[in-house]
């Protein structure tokens, strides 16, 4: 079938990482790996899905399975190993969104197909990369005990001691009876807590720098904290772009007002921490980049470290802008807007950076997608890679960049109209 994603990679028309193959059945590596080994295999004769299993094409599903044990005893799977197969929509076949274990290969590392017909999944083990994540809740319930300790001194011990058991009081030791199959399990909201307790651990650490302001340090971790729940929310309720990326109920704004607030060299400073916690929630990608066969060449390192950099690191540390008109603008509404459309601009222009460098060899595939507007499919033939490469970053990223400069600056015109908000600490 000419939209089966499938026979697309068979056909060589879509590169992959070639397991196995003989003259029924073909076997190569997904390009987003849930696990250490993840491989797919596929019958070469085009099947729907499982549904699609009829006694004409039998014969070939069950070679898939009689090829298994020989990939995973080349693999090296000694230890065992899982045979997936998913099927309809409730199973995770859902167009534009990738299901939170194995799924099929799509084209796009951002993105998946949901034209793909059948194949069976071989995995084994858990991606074991750090667990960053956190509860918002959690430093919500922490920086509260942190604000009720100032008004108070009839705890004994010192004041990090104090805060130390309040951690640990408000924090859950992990839940080890929620993994299943021991080490081959996936990491739960076991580790959450966990995390929880080292980021507010590291936080009372610098509590006890005498320089470091108490009300500076709980405001941006807070606002921090908001930032992270809007974001949370926002997944929950608006849908990804078809081919990737979110916008997000303003959740740059906090960020950006910290900067407004205290400066542009903290903002920076509350910026960087704020790409470190993005980088906890998107973890499994982040994983995956460092996975071979992520960017489809010889350079996974490499670009895998470029990515961090460019989509995290310094993107999000760009939002330590937002205060860079405090002083030059007497209009906090104006000076909180223009701020906004600066941080978020450089945002943009890093997010545009990284595409290119990084996924600019996916642009005609982009562009000629089923669906794209026809002015895709110009672009294709009338510029050269190198133009059309940028073109495809602008694009793919300004789908949700965009959107969510205007709002934000819209949220920032708003919200300056509280005073108390805006208000400039030096």
């Amino acid at each position: 079938m000419s939209d089966c994603l499938f026979c697309k990679i068979i056909a060589g028309d879509i590169p992959s990482t070639k397991v196995y193959e003989d003259d029924l059945v073909f076997a190569f590596r997904d390009i987003n790996p849930q696990a250490p080994t993840h491989i797919l295999v596929i019958p070469k004769t085009h099947i729907s899905g499982c549904n699609g299993v009829t006694e004409e094409n039998s014969a070939v599903v069950a070679h898939i399975f009689e090829v298994i044990p020989r990939i995973a005893a080349e693999e090296g799977l000694t230890g065992g190993y899982r045979v997936v197969s998913n099927c309809g929509p409730d199973a995770g076949l859902r167009h534009g969104r990738r299901p939170d274990r194995a799924a099929p290969a799509f084209p796009h590392p951002r993105r998946q197909n949901s034209g793909a017909g059948y194949g069976v999944i071989l995995e084994t083990g858990v991606l074991r990369t750090p667990v960053f994540a956190f509860s918002a809740l959690d430093f919500f319930r922490f920086f509260a005990i942190l604000t009720l300790d100032r008004k108070t001194n009839k705890s004994s011990g010192s004041r990090k001691d104090r805060l130390r058991v309040g951690v640990c009081a408000l924090t859950r030791e992990p839940d080890t009876a929620n993994t299943v199959g021991g080490k081959d399990a996936y990491m739960g909201y076991n580790s959450v807590s966990r995390c929880t307790w080292t980021v507010c651990n590291a936080i009372l650490i610098f509590l006890e720098v005498p320089k470091m302001k108490t009300k500076r340090l709980t405001e941006s971790a807070m606002l921090l904290a908001l930032a992270i729940v809007l974001e949370l929310i926002s997944k929950a309720i608006i849908p990804e772009m078809p081919f990737g990326g979110q916008v997000t109920l303003v959740a740059m704004l906090p960020v950006v007002l910290i900067s407004y607030r205290y400066g542009v060299k903290w903002g920076f400073v509350s910026g960087f921490c704020y790409a470190l916690l993005e980088m906890a929630l998107g973890a499994k990608t982040v994983s995956a980049a460092f996975q071979p066969g992520y960017f489809g060449d010889g350079t996974m390192i490499f670009k895998a470290i470029l990515m961090c950099l460019l989509d995290y690191l310094v993107a999000y540390t760009m939002m330590g802008l937002g205060g860079v008109f405090r002083d030059r603008i007497k209009n906090p509404g104006t000076s909180l807007m223009c701020g906004s459309l600066v941080a978020l601009g450089a945002r943009y222009l890093s997010h545009i950076l990284s595409g290119y460098l990084l996924f600019s060899g996916w642009a005609e595939w982009f562009f000629t997608q089923d669906g794209f507007p026809a002015w895709g499919a110009s672009l294709v033939e009338s510029l050269s890679p190198v133009a059309l490469g940028w073109v495809y970053s602008i694009v793919y990223n300004g789908f949700y960049m965009v959107p969510e400069l205007i709002l934000t600056a819209i949220a920032a015109q708003l919200i300056a109209r509280i005073p108390k908000i805006v208000v400039k600490v030096d």
